[in-house]
């Protein structure tokens, strides 16, 4: 009875409805499509043309990913389709996937085989998806960029990396080059030239 439990808190039932309009652009006729999220239990949408009864399901390890979502200004839900073959339509599309991460859905969108749309985010659902982030926390991995850039700022090498740098960048001394004094007073070399 327990797994039913934890498997009610990661998995979110939704009707998705694939809409078709078609307007005259110029002498073409176009197709535009969109999508409308409702509840699994509410009637299919009669403008509807092809409709699927998806779970939403939550996945610890796309926290980073879910919370940047719903901390944008309009949280969506990413759904991704496929052509329906059963349709007497040739470019029906029907829902395959929903899911909160836009991750995974930019990740569909660079296969390039599936069509990805977005769709407002139902406060019903934001309100799940901020109780299931309560209850497992927010994701404490390194992002790519801290990585990349280190403790210290740019370079990634920090305080001490920079000093290191310093130290082995003069090779002379501009001091005696000109017959001046030396730049740096108390600098990194005292002024010496470096053998």
């Amino acid at each position: 009875m327990q797994q039913q439990d934890t498997l009610d808190e990661e998995i979110y039932p939704l009707k998705v409805a694939m809409i078709k309009t078609e307007r005259h652009v110029g002498p073409w006729l176009t197709a535009s499509w969109a999508c409308e999220l409702v509840p699994a239990d509410a009637p299919t949408p009669e403008n509807a043309t092809t409709c699927a009864r998806l779970q939403l399901q939550l996945h610890r390890d796309e926290r980073a990913a879910y919370r940047f979502n719903l901390s944008s200004r309009a949280p969506k839900l990413f759904v991704v389709c496929d052509i329906d073959d059963d349709s007497d339509d040739e470019d029906a599309l029907h829902p395959l996937r929903v899911s909160a991460s836009q991750d995974l859905a930019s990740s569909y969108m660079d296969g390039g085989e599936e069509d990805v749309f977005s769709a407002p985010m139902p406060p019903a659902v934001l309100c799940w998806i901020e109780a299931f982030m309560a209850r497992h926390g927010e994701d404490q991995s390194d992002n790519g960029k801290r990585r990349l850039r280190g403790k210290g700022g740019k370079g990634g090498k920090g305080e001490k990396g920079r000093e290191e740098k310093s130290k082995g960048h003069s090779s002379f001394n501009s001091g005696e080059l000109f017959g001046d004094k030396p730049m740096h007073k108390n600098g990194p070399n005292d002024g010496e030239t470096t053998p």
